[in-house]
């Protein structure tokens, strides 16, 4: 590249604008980031559908920890009130895959007839 060619590229190139006041400044920044006024406003960078979609993500997420945690409670209980009428791991081990086994085939069962009548609706409606 030559030297002539450079000068002029920087001089004809424009740079970009600073920001002259905070609004401006926040919405150049990443997603997240929030202004406080001195009156106790707040102004946000996202848009209230990105708020909804995050509370949405937290909630599913909390509710999905409570679920594992009670999921564990009912086993450890079950596990314990099997030991006390004296099976042994393995046997536990078997039950509990058995119970497990049982409520995937009822939800199999229920997603065909559900499938079933869903295609038969199709075919009989007007």
């Amino acid at each position: 590249m030559e030297y002539s060619s450079a000068v002029k590229r920087m001089f004809t190139t424009r740079r970009e604008k600073k920001a002259k006041n905070n609004v401006q400044r926040l919405m150049q920044m990443p997603k997240g980031w929030i202004l406080l006024k001195k009156d106790g406003t707040i102004i946000q960078n996202r848009t209230e559908e990105e708020i909804a979609d995050d509370e949405r993500y937290i909630e599913y997420w909390r509710l999905y920890d409570l679920y594992k945690k009670s999921n564990e409670r009912v086993l450890s209980q079950l596990r314990l009130d099997l030991l006390c009428k004296n099976y042994s791991e393995e046997e536990i081990e078997c039950y509990i895959e058995e119970l497990y086994k049982e409520e995937e085939e009822e939800e199999e069962e229920e997603n065909e007839e559900e499938e079933y009548y869903d295609s038969n609706e199709d075919e009989y409606s007007d």
